[in-house]
């Protein structure tokens, strides 16, 4: 049964009866605990959602269906695992569609004119209804009556509709890691969990950048995997490091998109030549995946790092405003201001280049990552 819990939508089941002929009950919020036949755990990384495990129980056989209605603040489907899901019981020949039955197509990343791109899906009345395609319009009449019973009793009671479609971000930030977010310890960058360490005033930075409903994506160059220095889940498990210190603070990042692939000068922190193909910066790649998965515009994007090499990524992929802040290697450019005598935050031109090459000129140069969200929040609020 669906009811309506503290503004949100939630499936309810009262009894472990109700949990027979191929019903499959999954909680996943936040700490996923996933029950499969045979009390079978799946292996399934950190990083990994609940959602696609659901589809993969209709795929398989072991559900003949669920529905999902997003809840609490997640009024919208993030596209992950229900692009991967939705293409997993289609290719099983099952169906997946919204509540007023129109399908659900798998989302893509970077997508023709005429296809959706974006990281959130918006299906009707903001759910999805997943079978095995025998028992779909009976699911779709349930799924459909349960809602319609609920939306009378909350419109009686003078609720507020909790559905609305929510629009992509105002905003969105990207932000270098290594020397912006963290402290940098030289090449190779950091290559243990407790080795992270965020910089002063990073975390309420970014808490400040959540609270005006801002995406915050981390984009970053992690070549010490390519070079052996690092494995992927010992990159992963310095990612869930620095979002457990930033959860300290209230704050988080949605995204962390990264680069473990090298160049030819990948030794050379802020070479700004780029193998054709390679994801690494200053290749515009990894933002252009940025703006495309949480659909927002170069326009509506601003870049943050501490490089010429985060500056000309930042340039190549149309970002509206790069920042280049004087922590990490950065601190050479503030060096530069200071012996000019400027104050920060100031802008390098070709006037004043502060020792960045023509290319990434003019950009703005701030203290650090605290100063330029600071910044940026007072003229958004103006």
């Amino acid at each position: 049964a669906l009811d309506e819990l503290e503004g949100a939508w939630t499936v309810r089941v009262a009894e472990t009866a109700y949990l027979s002929d191929g019903i499959v009950a999954i909680s996943d919020h936040e700490t996923p605990r996933w029950a499969l036949p045979g009390d079978v755990q799946p292996k399934l990384r950190r990083q990994c959602c609940g959602s696609l495990c659901k589809y993969a129980l209709v795929a398989t056989g072991h559900a003949a269906a669920f529905f999902q209605h997003p809840v609490g603040w997640a009024k919208k489907l993030k596209t992950w695992d229900h692009a991967a899901g939705v293409a997993c019981v289609e290719a099983a020949g099952g169906l997946v569609t919204g509540f007023s039955g129109d399908r659900l197509a798998p989302q893509m990343v970077y997508a023709p004119p005429d296809l959706v791109a974006g990281r959130e899906l918006y299906p009707a009345r903001g759910g999805v209804v997943v079978t095995n395609a025998l028992c779909h319009e009976e699911a779709m009449k349930a799924v459909n009556e349960a809602l319609d019973n609920a939306q009378q009793t909350q419109a009686s009671d003078g609720a507020r509709e909790t559905r609305e479609v929510l629009p992509p971000p105002s905003l969105l930030l990207m932000v270098d890691r290594d020397g912006t977010i963290n402290r940098d310890v030289g090449s190779p960058g950091v290559t243990r969990r407790e080795d992270f360490a965020l910089l002063p005033g990073v975390a309420e930075a970014i808490k400040q950048a959540n609270n005006a409903g801002w995406a915050v994506c981390v984009v970053t160059n992690q070549s010490a995997v390519s070079k052996g220095l690092l494995s992927e889940q010992g990159l992963g498990e310095i990612h869930e490091e620095m979002r457990v210190q930033l959860a300290e603070h209230a704050a988080s990042v949605d995204e962390i998109i990264y680069a473990t692939d090298l160049t030819s000068n990948a030794s050379v922190p802020n070479a700004l030549c780029s193998v054709p193909g390679a994801r690494r910066k200053p290749s515009p790649q990894m933002l252009e995946e940025g703006m495309a998965q949480f659909a927002v515009p170069a326009a509506s994007s601003v870049y943050i790092g501490d490089t010429a090499s985060d500056m000309l990524a930042a340039k190549r992929a149309g970002i509206a405003r790069s920042i280049l802040v004087g922590t990490g290697y950065g601190q050479q450019q503030m060096l530069a201001a200071q012996e000019l005598g400027l104050s920060l935050p100031c802008v390098a031109d070709s006037a004043q280049p502060l020792g960045l090459p023509e290319e990434v000129l003019p950009i703005e140069l701030h203290a650090d990552l605290a100063s330029a969200i600071c910044c940026l929040i007072a003229e958004m609020s103006e």
